[in-house]
């Protein structure tokens, strides 16, 4: 979920990659549920178990 954040917050910047400060990821990201509804289907994870 970070790196999908980070990602996003990169193409907002419009800075180019290597001048981009990855202090987004220093604060709390939010979970996205359809993520990780997806990967849970495409991996075969049981999330109840976990």
């Amino acid at each position: 979920m970070a790196a999908y954040h980070s990602y996003e917050a990169w193409v907002v910047s419009g800075t180019a990659a290597g001048e981009f400060s990855m202090g987004v990821l220093s604060k709390k990201v939010p979970a996205e549920p359809l993520l990780l509804f997806i990967s849970r289907r495409h991996y075969g994870i049981n999330l109840m178990v976990l």
